[in-house]
């Protein structure tokens, strides 16, 4: 196995003739093709860094959660026992990264709890 060094001057070498390095980051609706550093790719390809977080603006637990709701925001009203609401806020799914955290940092409300 190469290691981080390594690896970054073979994508150098790689991109001295023309080969650019492309990563299929997923996201709720498929994937986005995104061109990436050396670093980030020899950081990945050594399992140094959660690239799909990185290259999404994410923590590795926000970028798990996006994806696993499917880009569905849920309620962020507390329920009676005190737990989170599951219901689903009115709207669409999201797929931009950058508009997930925008809602993560409103905290919306499904129809039940205002939103």
């Amino acid at each position: 196995m190469l290691n981080r060094d390594q690896i970054i001057e073979a994508i150098r070498m790689l991109r001295r003739v023309g080969v650019e390095i492309h990563f299929q980051c997923p996201n709720p609706a498929g994937h986005r093709s995104m061109g990436i550093s050396e670093a980030d790719a020899a950081a990945y390809a050594v399992g140094a860094i959660n690239l799909p977080a990185r290259l999404s603006g994410m923590s590795p637990d926000e970028f798990a959660d996006w994806m696993h709701s499917g880009g569905y925001m849920c309620c962020h009203a507390l329920t009676r026992a005190g737990r989170r609401c599951k219901n689903l806020v009115r709207g669409h799914q999201v797929t931009d990264s950058a508009e997930w955290k925008r809602l993560l940092e409103e905290k919306p409300y499904c129809a039940k709890h205002g939103g």
